[in-house]
């Protein structure tokens, strides 16, 4: 039997995730941008664009969801891990592996209702953009893949100090 190198697909998956950070950031520093100048343009010359209010809609839901991504794969998401960190050995890991189940789950349930609600959100635009709102809607499903991806490869997560290392970045690799 053979099996899939996990090494190469960590590393993927971390330079998805470093991917994933700089997309949201640049979606935050276009929303930062665009309400700063529609706010001069209303101070200024009395009136701004229309349009602004739903890019920044589209653009903030894209920066969540990429950001949520980023921090599932840099274990900074909210844990609660006093039941688990109760355990030690096989108890831990199974436990451990319950918990990384119920995130497989959760994630694919994100993908399925994801895809849903963007088909459904296609025949609907924007009122400005003109643009369909499954634009914003695709989000979703996107990183609920990525989340799955990262879920399937990244290594169990015990919370320990000591467990943490094995989701550093490759070597050679660091920033």
């Amino acid at each position: 039997m053979t099996t899939l190198p996990v090494e190469p697909l960590r590393a993927g998956v971390h330079h998805l995730a470093r991917a994933c950070a700089g997309l949201a950031g640049l979606c935050f520093f276009a929303i930062f941008l665009i309400n700063a100048v529609q706010i001069a343009m209303r101070t200024f010359f009395g009136g701004g664009f229309l349009w602004v209010t739903d890019l920044s809609q589209l653009l903030f839901v894209w920066m969540v969801m990429l950001g949520v991504v980023v921090a599932y794969h840099q274990r900074g998401h909210i844990v609660v891990d006093f039941v688990v960190a109760r355990f030690q050995g096989r108890s831990e890991l199974a436990l451990a592996t319950a918990v990384r189940a119920i995130e497989l789950v959760l994630f694919a349930s994100l993908v399925y209702a994801g895809i849903q609600v963007t088909l459904v959100r296609t025949g609907i635009a924007y009122i400005q953009l003109g643009l369909p709102t499954s634009w914003a809607f695709a989000a979703v499903p996107t990183a609920g893949t990525l989340l799955l991806l990262a879920a399937l490869v990244l290594p169990l997560r015990f919370e320990r100090e000591a467990a943490r290392d094995d989701v550093e970045p490759p070597e050679g690799d660091q920033e």
